[in-house]
């Protein structure tokens, strides 16, 4: 075999080598976003609107309603009357799906990654257990949308949660809560821009 013959071998050889590399770069580049935007974001359901109702009236998941006090508390307090009902979803969840914890109490909703040391921190402010929803405002250390305002939709069925923010991003808890309510007729496939609702598993 001559010089020539052996360079170009060799020369085919890592082009093929290249190629590889560049697919599982590709692979890895789409993986990579998949989590960071499961573990940012949480949203899904229909995309927000711009429509708010008007005056004190809020959105009730099909129209604009007189607001109840749901819990004993209103959106502005700081924290839930202790004489209320509990919030129906406190406890420890796990996203198998992407390997994140969830922490609920009647304060806060927390999620991160299974030995991670950063967390998502959302401070709820109202929530709804006939409606199964919550308000929360955005940590100010949160990675996205810090200081801003949460809609978080749930849906409980056998042992599973399945949840969304329905609005990641609100400028007020009123912007928030007038969100309307995410499609849930069919969560494993239904969602935001494409992605379903959440699945979690009691942990």
């Amino acid at each position: 075999m001559s010089l020539t013959d052996i360079v170009t071998q060799e020369s085919g050889f890592f082009n093929k080598v290249g190629t590889k590399i560049k697919q599982v770069g590709k692979n890895l580049a789409y993986v990579t976003s998949v989590a960071v935007l499961a573990f940012s974001t949480y949203v899904c359901g229909d995309e927000p609107t711009d429509e708010v109702c008007r005056g004190d009236r809020v959105w009730d998941g099909d129209e604009c309603v007189e607001p109840s006090n749901n819990n004993g508390y209103d959106a502005g307090d700081e924290t839930p009357d202790s004489s209320a009902s509990s919030l129906e979803i406190i406890g420890t969840y796990i996203d198998h799906e992407s390997d994140v914890l969830h922490t609920i109490t009647e304060e806060t909703w927390t999620y991160g990654f299974s030995g991670g040391d950063h967390l998502e921190i959302f401070e709820i402010l109202s929530y709804s257990n006939e409606i199964d929803h919550l308000i929360a405002r955005n940590n100010d250390n949160n990675m996205y949308y810090r200081s801003l305002n949460s809609r978080f939709d749930w849906i409980q069925s056998d042992s599973t949660l399945w949840f969304c923010r329905s609005n990641p991003n609100a400028e007020t808890p009123e912007a928030a809560e007038s969100t309307p309510r995410s499609d849930d007729s069919d969560p494993t496939n239904g969602g935001y821009r494409g992605f379903p609702w959440y699945p979690l598993i009691p942990n």
